[in-house]
């Protein structure tokens, strides 16, 4: 019962202290994840503008390097414009770019800047018709005059003589058509060299324009050659005036550039590369018609929208202007009203301005989160899957993933905050964004589950230690005990006898004899038994000593052994010396030591031998002469295999408390086992119940003289 409270006054301590610390440390790994979500929301928002900063100087960038190779493109497309295109300062900005962003190729992705109408009209580029209509010029005449037109117009085409083809343009202005169908006709009889360049865009009867048919004409001729004037005029026609024959004429001039000079090859690769950048921008300014319908155009102010949400190709930026129709060149803007010009952002160049952004600033992303952008609705970079293969980090909560969430507005220059964008920052890996707490949950977690192994460890030795102390001070009992019987009978024998023979009631001489012979006998148990208690006291206390010196063992034999006799006689037991054959052996040994060990031995075994046993004693070699054996054999009962190693305890006696079946203190084997040690020696039994017993000491003889 007292070691009962002396452990809950170990452990209850320890456990209050290993429960209290483990529930702050979960606190702190809360309150550490808390702070983490509030740290990234301050660092979305120094990242949305860090984002805004350098995506404004890489849209200004593409939106200024965009318009200035368009302007190259158009003017290198145009043989009556000089210069080389493009040029080395252009060049380089452009490789510059491309370095930066090496995934793009900024020719296919430049388009010209366009023009359109709040009510979705086109200016520039201008719109293709996707089939010729006639003209009013020739749907306002009769039928009369539409019969003298087709007799003009076959005239023509048959080649007939020029009084024939006189007398059918006579006869056709004659009807009175009016001034732009008198001009038709005029145009009609013109060679094609002559309306190439010169008719403008005025139509035929098809719809087509008299210089259309002219350029095919003279492109498709048998002996066809590019001049710079026709090209020239291929160019006005393809991109100011297009209609369906233009990818026809392209081809056209594409396969005459064989047998030009290089430079007329150059103009009609430039004006391919207008003509196709003019093309996406046409599809683009398509989608804007259904985007049209959805949003509000008559703001007045910069804005920005995808062409598609579903398909998003583009950005378009609209900056709001009025346009006024040009008197001296209606081909280029014929109308006036308010509308906008359009700047084209292709999704990939969006992407990459805004990845590029990020990869400049990541100093505010930390390993464990991914930061995602949003621009103008459509997401434009990468964000995490919640039902990806990684889920189990986000398994708190369905949208706990999403750490914060800031918006700003981008924009070039000309048209500031135009361009509406979010940045939103992702835990990724909760794990390591914990992992500074989690190791000192570790480390402390481990203190705690240290300190409490201790404590336990502490208890369990202290338990050991407790009831060890009993099992101790229970021996010690026993052995003041046995101690105190083992002296007292001997003691009040010696005091009995002594007494008669000072009181003279022996006065037989033989009597006395024997008085004083067993009062000697006596002397030397009790001498015998306090020499085991101050050496076993020694031994205890670490102050035993022994002073080796050549001694001849043969010799310690035969003392000890006429030293016992009388008490073996005593006992009824014979001692006798067993002859291995072994002469005088002198070996460095404490003699005295190895005779008390002897001595024990040999008390033990005549106790043990029932009377007229004998007890053999002798030394013999083993091991090639290595090693030195002193045995004492004897017929006793023997020793259970299971106590041999119990009995060379101290204070060990088999037999129960009340009924010993040995006498004495259960020290001797004890000493007997140290004095060998202590001699570089081990000590061995054989014994068996039944058949007696042997105790061997054996030595090593790497020192003896013979």
């Amino acid at each position: 019962m007292p070691f009962i409270w002396q452990a809950v006054f170990i452990l209850l301590p320890v456990t209050l202290l290993a429960v209290v610390s483990l529930i702050s440390l979960r606190r702190e790994a809360q309150r550490a994840e808390d702070d983490a979500h509030d740290r990234a929301m301050q660092d979305v928002q120094s990242l949305a503008w860090a984002v805004r900063a350098s995506a404004n100087g890489q849209l200004q960038r593409f939106l200024a390097l965009q318009n200035e190779w368009t302007q190259g493109v158009r003017s290198a497309g145009q043989p009556t414009i000089t210069g080389d295109f493009p040029d080395k300062r252009l060049r380089d900005s452009i490789e510059k770019w491309e370095q930066d962003f090496p995934d793009l190729n900024f020719a296919n992705l430049a388009v010209p800047q366009g023009e359109i109408l709040v009510d979705g009209r086109q200016i520039q580029p201008p719109e293709m018709q996707a089939a010729p209509a006639p003209p009013e010029w020739y749907t306002g005449l009769s039928q009369k005059q539409k019969m003298l037109w087709r007799q003009l117009r076959q005239a023509i085409d048959a080649n007939e003589s020029g009084a024939l083809v006189q007398k059918a343009s006579e006869a056709f202005v004659n009807s009175n058509p009016g001034p732009a169908a008198q001009q038709a006709a005029i145009w009609m009889q013109e060679p094609a060299t002559d309306v190439a360049g010169s008719s403008g865009a005025f139509p035929t009867e098809t719809g087509l324009s008299f210089e259309e048919i002219a350029c095919y004409k003279l492109l498709s001729a048998k002996n066809a050659k590019l001049t710079g004037a026709l090209l020239q005029s291929v160019w006005w026609q393809v991109i100011d005036h297009p209609s369906f024959t233009s990818s026809r004429l392209l081809e056209l001039a594409e396969g005459l550039t064989n047998h030009d000079d290089s430079a007329l090859g150059q103009n009609v690769f430039w004006t391919l590369q207008f003509w196709n950048a003019q093309a996406k921008e046409r599809s683009w300014l398509f989608s804007l018609r259904d985007f049209q319908a959805s949003t509000n155009w008559t703001r007045q102010t910069s804005w920005a929208g995808w062409l598609n949400k579903s398909d998003p190709g583009a950005l378009a930026l609209f900056e709001p202007c009025t346009f006024r129709d040009q008197a001296d060149h209606p081909e280029i803007r014929p109308v006036t009203g308010s509308g906008y010009q359009i700047w084209f952002v292709p999704r990939e160049v969006v992407k990459a301005i805004f990845q590029h952004a990020l990869e400049e600033n990541k100093v505010f992303i930390p390993d464990y989160e991914m930061a995602s952008v949003t621009v103008a609705g459509q997401p434009i970079t990468s964000r995490p899957d919640p039902n990806a293969a990684g889920k189990s980090s986000f398994a708190d909560s369905p949208n706990w993933h999403l750490l914060g969430t800031a918006s700003q507005m981008a924009g070039a220059v000309a048209m500031p905050d135009t361009i509406a964008f979010s940045v939103s920052l992702y835990l990724t890996n909760r794990d390591q964004m914990l992992s500074a707490e989690r190791r000192r949950f570790r480390l402390f977690g481990m203190l705690i589950l240290g300190a409490a192994f201790s404590a336990l460890v502490g208890l369990l030795a202290s338990w050991r230690a407790f009831y060890r102390q009993q099992e101790l001070n229970e021996m010690k009992i026993n052995f003041v005990s046995s101690v105190s019987h083992e002296l007292r009978a001997p003691i009040a024998s010696v005091r009995l006898m002594a007494e008669n023979l000072e009181r003279g009631k022996i006065p037989d001489t033989l009597r006395q004899n024997e008085y004083f012979r067993f009062i000697v006998q006596e002397c030397r148990r009790l001498s015998s038994l306090i020499e085991n208690v101050l050496d076993f006291s020694r031994i205890e206390q670490g102050r035993k000593q022994y002073e080796f010196e050549l001694a001849n063992l043969v010799a310690v034999v035969q003392t000890t052994v006429k030293l016992m006799e009388p008490y073996a006689a005593e006992k009824g037991v014979r001692l006798e010396i067993i002859d291995a054959g072994v002469s005088n052996i002198e070996l460095e040994v404490d003699s005295r030591a190895i005779q008390q060990a002897l001595v024990n031995l040999i008390d033990n075994a005549i106790k043990h031998s029932p009377k007229g046993e004998n007890v053999m004693v002798g030394i013999e070699r083993q091991n090639g002469n290595t090693t030195l054996c002193l045995f004492v054999a004897d017929h006793g009962p023997g020793i259970p295999a299971e106590e041999h190693e119990k009995i060379f305890e101290r204070f060990y006696r088999r037999g129960s408390e009340l009924r010993r079946e040995t006498q004495g203190v259960g020290i001797g084997l004890s000493v007997v086992q140290h004095i060998v040690a202590a001699h570089d020696g081990r000590v061995r039994i054989d014994s068996e119940p039944g058949k007696g017993s042997r105790f061997t000491i054996e030595l090593p003889g790497t020192k003896q003289h013979e």
